[in-house]
């Protein structure tokens, strides 16, 4: 009778699940969304991509420009690419809600010249943000 009892109860306690996506919620303090780079600080190094267990970013280099991509299709969320940036252009959001109708809305592209990498790491030394990494080129 008690079980009998207790689904009564909780069928008049109306539903226990979120209401998501139609009222967002917030996630856990420590929660590891997808990842975001901060291209002011990216000194393009490719320690991210060295990394990342699922091969989730790639890192090529043509003539002048160097590329960084990644595909978060692929990305598992680990933190891996964050923990080893030396500059922490790399950080971990809260979004998660990722749902697209086309994949390519899934891939962050960031592109550079030689000379934009170079500002960019002649910037972090003065503030003592390189780890000492090697550079694409």
């Amino acid at each position: 009778m008690s079980v009998l009892r207790k689904s009564i109860e909780l069928a008049l306690d109306g539903p226990l699940t979120i209401e998501f996506p139609f009222k967002p919620i917030e996630p856990a303090e420590n929660f590891r969304g997808k990842p975001v780079v901060n291209r002011d600080l990216c000194i393009m190094c490719g320690m991210c991509v060295k990394v990342c267990p699922a091969g989730a970013n790639s890192l090529t280099k043509t003539k002048d420009l160097i590329t960084l991509i990644y595909d978060y299709s692929h990305c598992i969320y680990c933190g891996m690419c964050a923990e080893k940036c030396p500059t922490g252009a790399c950080k971990m959001s809260k979004e998660f809600d990722l749902s697209t109708e086309d994949r390519k809305n899934l891939v962050m592209k960031i592109e550079k010249t030689q000379k934009e990498v170079l500002e960019t790491i002649k910037a972090t030394k003065e503030k003592k943000e390189t780890k000492g990494v090697s550079l694409p080129f």
